[in-house]
């Protein structure tokens, strides 16, 4: 039973219980989990010692009193009379029962309270109910309620703050603005004016502050992608994005760590000595592995790459970090791992979980995300979209130069660890595989796919051919690929890589085994659209900090591109005078025109899902040669809040 009031003191209903056994009577039957014993084996320990030292100090009375050595006796241990034969080798035993009958009471009070006090499995409570997409989520100054912002019904994005009592949430009046970290002091980091980044699975834009209930945030750093409180909530490690790089930032400025990649789910220690995160080594996946920077910049991976790992932070003990993780597809589950790397699984559920934020107690924000990404065409001789999307996950990678076919990879659960590569015909016929790996192209002359293989130490590129042929290896010698596409002649490829202790650029290689050679300055990348070299091969669309630059493909300085803005992404060269270029964002695609002279942007289409509900990332379309037809992609993500308790 639950203990619900205070109970007798022992030594009332027996004023000659010793002092000692009424102390572990009382600290085996006190209300509040963290001062009771945690185990019979402290109960039995303290037991140990009572028995140990009752028999050493009842040996000095009897001897003080001349007892006789044969004969009986009577001992008075509390309540209980125990007759005692005088015989040394039954009087532990004797006292030993004693000490037993005293305490088995409160034994078993202790296991069943604490059996019934807390359950043996996790409790879940339901904290939205809207239909639509939650990005992120923390605990409020008052940890019965959350704070977390959401996409409900294809509106944009807002903060919320549930209610205890409640199952309505209530609106901050923060349009467009992300939660970020929520401080003790009620001091909430949020992100605002932002875009979907260049990863795909986060936003990037201006890093401000605001209070609980104020009136307007203040705006404190530009390209901003996470940030958290350190302890005491004065000052914020963030995620800023700069020349190239994704860096961890503490304080603002002071750089801890750096990468070509992406940097995801940024937690301070409670000690404030260590800053843990997610390293996401390629931009466009969420596999990554789980680490921790300390002040000094040493980073230290905790754990191999998951195929997807999104949600972490430290644990209520403070001794691990709790995230959600998958080895293959997206269906994530609740995992632990102490900083010596020892791993563990918490809590598995159907469908993906996102861990958001950690309490005391074992309580923790999770949500349930149903999550399907697909694709949308429009093939030559029709007038009407079509859906086609393939299995779980089907991100449209480029489209033939006729429109005919589309090249894709199924990155979910049903294309495995290593994802798989496929090509289908735009009128919806069945989709055939051709190999594993991260699709980046199709050949102008449409023999051959480029395919990145990143889970391979280290990364390379094949050429997987789309009908009769064999596979083909190519070597980038130090250089690390990222992403990369043929130029018109089918003959050479240009990628984004970076070498050893280097930011990104851009290298130009030939397929008849040439080595690669860079073209352009570190910091600057390669758009994922494969479409960025001119028709004529002499010039290449990069992407700087800045927007859109043409480079030669001989090398040199990149030239700014007229009219691009940082958001665009080029699409493809539509003249020797003009780009297609397009700005990726949650429910649609706007897509212009851009003279290369003149920078006048002319609208061309806005692509986008007929249903917009949970609709969290919209790609830009590829197009074909007659810039008639394409396909895009969407992601959808419809999620449910939870608040979880009793988790260890």
């Amino acid at each position: 039973a639950i203990l619900n009031k205070v109970p007798i003191a022992p030594v009332q209903l027996n004023p000659e219980l010793p002092p000692e056994l009424e102390r572990i009577v009382n600290k085996a039957l006190e209300k509040d989990r963290d001062l009771r014993y945690q185990s019979a084996a402290e109960i039995r320990a303290d037991l140990k010692r009572l028995q140990r030292d009752w028999l050493a100090s009842s040996r000095h009375q009897i001897a003080a009193s001349g007892l006789e050595t044969s004969g009986t006796h009577t001992l008075h241990l509390g309540k209980f009379d125990v007759p005692a034969r005088s015989g040394r080798r039954r009087f532990p035993l004797l006292v030993g029962a004693a000490l037993v009958a005293l305490v088995v009471g409160a034994l078993a009070g202790v296991w069943f309270s604490q059996r019934n006090a807390t359950p043996s499995v996790p409790t879940f409570r339901e904290l939205s109910f809207r239909r639509g997409a939650l990005y992120a989520a923390r605990f409020a100054p008052d940890p019965r309620s959350a704070i977390y912002s959401a996409l409900w019904e294809g509106n944009p994005e807002a903060v919320f703050i549930s209610s205890p009592n409640s199952t309505e949430s209530r609106d901050l009046g923060l349009p467009s603005t992300e939660v970020l970290a929520v401080s003790s002091g009620g001091q909430i980091a949020v992100l605002r004016r932002f875009g979907v980044s260049p990863n795909h699975f986060t936003h990037r834009g201006t890093l401000a502050q605001v209070s609980i209930g104020a009136d307007a945030p203040r705006d404190l750093l530009d390209n901003v992608e996470a940030a958290d409180w350190a302890p005491g909530g004065e000052s914020l490690a963030v995620v800023h994005v700069a020349n190239g790089q994704s860096r961890i930032e503490y304080p603002i400025g002071k750089v801890l760590y750096q990468t070509p990649g992406w940097i995801g789910n940024l937690r301070f220690s409670a000690k404030g000595d260590r800053i843990a995160f997610i390293d996401h080594n390629l931009l466009g996946d969420d596999g990554g592995t789980i680490s921790v920077v300390d002040l000094n910049g040493k980073k230290t991976d905790l754990t191999d790459r998951w195929a997807s790992a999104v949600g972490a932070a430290w644990s209520p003990s403070g001794d691990e970090i709790w995230f959600t993780a998958t080895a293959t597809g997206f269906s994530r589950s609740l995992r632990g791992v102490t900083l010596s790397g020892k791993l563990r699984e918490l809590l598995s559920a159907p469908g993906t979980l996102t861990l958001h934020d950690v309490g005391a107690g074992g309580r923790a924000l999770i949500s349930r995300d149903a999550m399907r990404a697909g694709a949308i065409g429009l093939a030559p001789g029709e007038s009407k979209e079509r859906d086609l999307s393939w299995q779980d996950w089907t991100v449209p990678i480029d489209i033939s130069q006729d429109g005919k076919k589309i090249l894709f990879i199924e990155a979910g659960e049903a294309g495995g660890g290593e994802y798989a590569v496929f090509s289908r015909d735009t009128t919806g016929t069945s989709a055939v595989r051709l190999g594993q790996g991260s699709a980046n192209a199709f050949s102008p002359d449409g023999k051959w796919a480029l395919v990145l293989r990143q889970n391979v130490s280290p990364p390379d590129f094949i050429l997987l051919p789309t009908g009769v042929g064999e596979q083909r290896s190519l070597s980038t010698d130090k250089v690390v690929p990222a992403g990369g596409q043929f130029f018109p002649d089918s003959r050479r490829i240009v990628f984004q890589g970076n070498e050893p202790g280097h930011a990104s650029r851009v290298y130009v290689m030939s397929l008849d085994g040439g080595q690669p050679r860079a073209i352009t300055p570190e910091g600057f990348g390669l758009g994922s659209y494969p479409r960025m070299i001119s028709p004529d091969g002499t010039r290449i669309a990069v992407v700087g900090n800045d927007g859109i630059a043409l480079v030669s493909a001989d090398g040199g300085d990149p030239q700014p591109v007229r009219g691009s803005e940082p958001s665009d992404a080029p699409l493809k060269w539509t003249s020797a005078n003009a780009l297609i270029v397009g700005q990726r964002g949650e429910t649609s695609c706007p897509v212009w025109k851009l003279d290369l002279q003149t920078g006048a942007r002319t609208p061309w289409k806005t692509v986008l899902p007929a249903d917009v509900a949970g609709v969290t990332g919209v790609s830009c379309p590829r197009l074909a040669a007659d810039e008639q037809h394409y396909v895009f992609g969407y992601v959808r993500q419809l999620s449910d809040l939870f608040l979880v308790e009793h988790l260890k």
